[in-house]
């Protein structure tokens, strides 16, 4: 869980060789600079969500770390065919995932269920 504090959230997060964000809009990028932080000496960030601010990326402590920093906004047209054609023909099994869904009209109750939710279980509105 998220404090808000960055040194405090990389400390939670790591240290961690790759840090995935895919947070999507976010009020700032502490967060995702938590992330980076959080990276151990040749460490990869990878940035898949939406954040909508600047990152500051100190490019000194980047290049003496030895760091990547691999951007992609979600993913391209062939990836998903590829993903699609392996869940069709049963090769990528998606009975682990578990839907858990709340009513479109109680956006706080996705979001506290969201929080909790942990593994490879996902929050959908449905109206």
């Amino acid at each position: 869980r998220l404090t808000g504090d960055r040194a405090t959230d990389a400390a939670g997060i790591g240290p961690v060789d790759v840090a995935l964000d895919a947070l999507g809009a976010t009020p700032t990028a502490d967060a995702t600079m938590a992330a980076y932080d959080s990276l151990r000496g040749r460490g990869t960030l990878v940035l898949i969500g939406g954040v909508r601010q600047e990152l500051t990326i100190p490019y000194s402590d980047l290049m003496h770390r030895r760091l990547t920093l691999r951007g992609s906004w979600m993913s391209d047209d062939e990836t998903v065919t590829t993903v699609w054609n392996l869940v069709r023909t049963g090769l990528l099994d998606l009975s682990a995932v578990e839907l858990l869904t709340v009513g479109l009209d109680d956006p706080a109750a996705a979001l506290d269920l969201a929080e909790r939710t942990t593994g490879l279980g996902f929050v959908a509105l449905v109206p």
